[in-house]
């Protein structure tokens, strides 16, 4: 499963757009496609219209992944000690 950025959500909304055509190759190659829920409400914060919306809906709808607690922590403890001293470094 490949998950969509919002980058790509936008791009999904041009027409012939480098990422327009790397997700027409992935769905053909039968890729499944998703996006996180903060990428989904970036993007709705567009600018965007109605149609843009319903195409990219038409790709990666029902396939919003919740932001959870578990997911913003993910990988599990790779960054948590690093982001940590980097906050520690900030505040001293």
């Amino acid at each position: 499963m490949i998950h969509l950025d919002t980058n790509y959500l936008i791009g999904l909304a041009v027409p012939g757009s480098l990422p327009a055509q790397k997700v027409d190759k992935w769905l053909a190659d039968g890729e499944r496609l998703a996006a996180s829920a903060l990428v989904w409400t970036e993007f709705l914060n567009g600018p965007v219209t109605a149609q843009e919306i319903v195409l990219v809906e038409s790709v990666i709808e029902p396939k919003l992944v919740p932001f959870e607690k578990r997911t913003e922590l993910w990988p599990p403890n790779s960054l948590i000690e690093p982001v940590a001293a980097a906050v520690h470094a900030l505040i001293v």
